[in-house]
């Protein structure tokens, strides 16, 4: 779940290359996905799961409740859900008129075991902000980006930002180091990884 605006990912558009295809992991509202449109895309695919089901244990889901009780007006999961689904019928009309934009209502496990490898020009990952689902993410995505293509995502502090989130800055920072690549900076928080 996320709250309020992602106001750094105009710093990546410009390495989003027209006419490609494109994924975004997380995306909420949409407000990200509307701007990666002006990049006259080929396919954009939006996956989130709109649910509570991904919080899968009882100490993630207990956080995810307590943290939003207040946008949310309850603590309870089934109210959880109701907004959700307002959220994704937003989305839906939102992007309705848009036939190049895919809708995926999945976990991001689910879409990457449903697609080819190497089938993507770029992957946007916003969705998992601890440190076990982005890891999970950004070494799922590796392998269904073409060679050459890019890894974008949002939440790593880069310096002395009081932005980012500590779960992704790890992830970030123990996928670099394993697979030897080196995040570039773009904006206070959103990073490229080149895929090779």
């Amino acid at each position: 779940m996320m709250a309020g605006k992602n106001t750094q990912s105009k710093h990546i558009m410009h390495r989003i290359p027209t006419g490609s295809i494109g994924c975004e992991i997380g995306v909420w509202k949409g407000e990200t996905s509307q701007l990666f449109l002006e990049r006259q895309l080929k396919q954009l695919h939006l996956v989130d799961p709109y649910s509570t089901a991904p919080y899968n244990t009882p100490a993630l889901k207990e956080r995810l409740l307590s943290r939003y009780k207040n946008m949310i007006g309850s603590d309870k999961e089934e109210d959880f859900q109701k907004y959700y689904d307002q959220i994704y019928d937003g989305v839906k009309t939102k992007f309705s008129k848009y036939p190049e934009v895919r809708i995926h209502r999945m976990t991001s496990t689910e879409y990457f075991n449903s697609i080819e490898d190497r089938s993507l020009d770029w992957i946007y990952i916003d969705g998992a902000h601890d440190f076990e689902g982005c890891l999970k993410d950004l070494k799922q995505a590796w392998t269904k980006v073409k060679i050459g293509g890019s890894l974008f995502g949002d939440d790593y502090k880069w310096g002395i930002t009081t932005l980012g989130k500590p779960g992704v800055v790890q992830a970030v920072d123990a996928f670099s180091a394993e697979y030897k690549v080196y995040p570039k900076a773009f904006g206070e928080t959103n990073f490229e990884i080149k895929v090779k």
